[in-house]
Formats: structure tokens, sequence, C-alpha cells
């Protein structure tokens, strides 16, 4: 991988380059160094976190300004009409709505998982596929087609996860009590 002198080489050259994480193996310093100097000679300047291999190809992970405005923007625009809006969360999925497409989102999910229930599904078991299966209510916003010992093990697992979180907040609590001691 990456050695001390190859990053050091690096950032005497391109200081911008300082806190890029480089785990890559020292055959592409000369792509990362020519890269780089493309880079300091463009307009746009991008902001690079990370650079690794993945199957055999050298993988850059960055944010460019102009990327970073638009997908800043993207979270406060509706990705249905493109009014102003917010993530919102329905079944689990998250999307940029405003408050309309929103509800009307919200009332077409509310409309499919209805139809599905009626139909009483016919879908198997998402955890562990068996055929005797039916739609359960995660929560408001998720829903999910379980049989009945997977649901049973759902149930369990949200009352463990309650227990523990109770359980730390009682314990940062006294904590917080001892040191006020």
């Amino acid at each position: 991988m990456c050695n001390q002198n190859f990053k050091e080489k690096l950032v005497e050259r391109f200081p911008w380059a300082a806190d890029v994480n480089i785990s890559v193996g020292e055959g592409w310093f000369q792509l990362i160094w020519n890269m780089f100097e493309e880079l300091d000679e463009s307009s746009i300047k991008p902001e690079i976190f990370a650079i690794s291999e993945s199957y055999g190809k050298m993988v850059v992970i960055y944010l460019s300004p102009i990327i970073r405005k638009y997908t800043d923007l993207s979270k406060m625009t509706c990705a249905t009409c493109s009014q102003g809006g917010s993530i919102r969360v329905i079944n689990g999925q998250s999307t940029a709505y405003c408050d309309s497409c929103y509800q009307s989102a919200k009332a077409e999910y509310e409309k499919m998982k209805d139809a599905l229930k009626a139909k009483q599904v016919s879908e198997p078991c998402y955890r562990c596929g068996a055929q005797e299966a039916s739609i359960r209510d995660l929560d408001d916003d998720c829903w999910t087609v379980n049989c009945d010992d997977c649901w049973n093990k759902v149930l369990f697992r949200k009352e463990e996860d309650k227990r523990k979180l109770n359980d730390l907040v009682l314990e940062i609590k006294r904590s917080i009590s001892q040191q006020d001691k």
C-alpha cells in the first residue's frame, strides 16, 4: 500500500492532497501524480476523500464544489415536482418531497399496502422464504411480509432493543449523577 515517502512527495507538490486517504500499491504512484497534475491545472477543484483499489482498478472518492452544490440542493427540492421540499421517509425509502407530493405519495403507499393486505399476499416470507406469510406493519412508514415465526422474532428484537436502550439511558443518567457528586 501507499508508503510514507510516496505520500510526502504528493503533499509536497500538491498540498491540497494532505488529507486524502490513499490505499493503493506504489505501482499507481505515477497515475495518481498525473491525475493530481491535471486536477491542479483544472479550474474545477474536486475535494478528494480517498483513493483505493477495487476489482483491479483505482477508485477515487471525491466531491467537486459543483457536485456538492447540487447534491445539497437535491435534499431541499421535491423529486416529484421540483418545488421546495425536504427528505421524507415512506416504507423505509428516503426521498425529497414537498408537503403536497409527500401527502400524495403517502396516500398512494397506503392504498397499495391496503390492496396487498386485502389480497392476503401470496409472496413468501422475506426472511426465511416460508410460503405462509402475510403483510406486517413494522411502524407507520414501513411494512414487510413475514411468516408468524419470523414476525415473532422481529417483535422480540424490537422489544430487546427497547430494553437495551432503556438500560443505556439509565447507565448514562447514573454516570452523570455520579459526576455531579
